[in-house]
């Protein structure tokens, strides 16, 4: 699971640094896609059909996907398979805990069996070092024609978007800032990483109500799992929100000027002021060239309908970068893994400490299990 939460959110960022990615992050975005998103009609292109070569590839990538994350067997013994944290081919962990990296045929990319003396040339690593190899094809499509864009609009910020505060308008350079809501880091968590009692099944679906009683979970299957994550009012469609924060009664704002200026301090007081950690969504609009404004409220998550504000949880954009790096310096040291540490631990470092001293602590986030 530790490795597998790092790959994904190595997809998230190779996602918020350009429009195209590697073809061997499709298997897992694709995964994120149908058993999370769940994509409109409009976020299918419309391509012609595929050739017969394009359709044979198909069908090659959908089996290597439906035998990513299965028990598979080797003469070394059993082993998991999931997509590599470094974005390239796939990890196999084994039962004896060793690891390899493979390819989408199975064939390992590094191989350290045989002992290299760094003390003596070695013609066959002078020549593999200083050969060309050639760049990994890119696509902005899915094997399924999805629109990788399009889908991850509203839960993706890519470091080429402007960003301004509710009253202004985007000026000078783009941010900078590669971000992820928070609601889709909670979905990744909760279908992929956390620990399972069951698999994705119907029967496991939470049930996500709006104000007519009415189900709007579109989601096919979900897992039953120990210690979900939840973005919701409990049993609703409704986001978790944070308070607004404003202030004091009597306060006053003085200026030398004769002008009377109108203080929002609705987006003024609240907000993060570390975009090196988080936005809150009341403090900032998005633009991008050509496309014009993202509206975060429309990015909906496996369900029909949801009830969202400025002022959602779920709709607070993580700093991808540092989501990684704050992972990476709680479970790994020189030798790998470091034992004693657990995500509750990740999550509450993340809430309680660094957005809460992001914000200044004018807000108390706590993580509940």
């Amino acid at each position: 699971p530790i490795n597998a939460f790092l790959s994904y959110l190595i997809h998230l960022r190779e996602m918020s640094s350009s429009y195209d990615v590697p073809q061997s992050f499709l298997p897992g975005i694709e995964k994120i896609i149908e058993e999370i998103i769940i994509p409109k009609a409009e976020e299918v292109t419309k391509d012609p059909p595929p050739s017969v070569d394009d359709e044979i590839e198909v069908i090659e990538n959908q089996e290597v996907f439906q035998q990513s994350l299965n028990l598979s067997q080797d003469p070394r013994g059993s082993y998991q398979e999931i997509p590599s944290p470094t974005g390239g081919g796939f990890l196999r962990i084994y039962d004896d805990g060793s690891q390899e990296t493979v390819d989408e045929n199975g064939e390992p990319l590094f191989n350290f069996s045989e002992d290299i003396n760094f003390d003596t040339p070695n013609e066959d690593v002078e020549n593999t070092i200083n050969e060309e190899t050639e760049p990994e094809p890119v696509t902005s499509t899915t094997s399924k024609n999805y629109d990788i864009n399009k889908v991850f609009k509203p839960f993706i910020i890519k470091n080429n978007e402007y960003l301004s505060t509710k009253e202004t308008k985007p000026s000078g350079n783009s941010s900078g800032f590669k971000g992820v809501s928070w609601d889709l880091i909670v979905e990744i968590y909760n279908h992929f990483i956390a620990p399972q009692i069951k698999p994705p099944n119907e029967r496991s679906k939470t049930k996500i109500l709006n104000s007519k009683n009415e189900d709007v979970n579109i989601k096919p299957k979900e897992p039953e799992v120990l210690g979900a994550l939840n973005y919701y009012e409990k049993n609703t469609n409704k986001y978790l929100t944070y308070n607004k924060v404003t202030f004091p009664r009597g306060f006053k704002a003085v200026s030398n000027q004769s002008t009377t200026k109108k203080i929002d301090s609705n987006s003024l007081l609240g907000s993060s002021l570390d975009k090196n950690i988080c936005l809150f969504p009341h403090q900032f609009n998005r633009f991008v060239l050509w496309e014009g404004t993202t509206d975060n409220k429309k990015g909906l998550l496996g369900v029909s309908e949801a009830e969202i504000s400025d002022y959602s949880i779920g709709k607070i954009f993580f700093n991808i970068d540092y989501l990684i790096e704050t992972f990476e310096q709680m479970f790994y040291d020189k030798v790998g893994v470091i034992d004693g540490f657990g995500f509750l631990d990740y999550f509450k470092k993340v809430w309680e400490q660094d957005v809460n001293e992001s914000c200044a602590n004018q807000h108390n986030f706590v993580v509940n299990v």
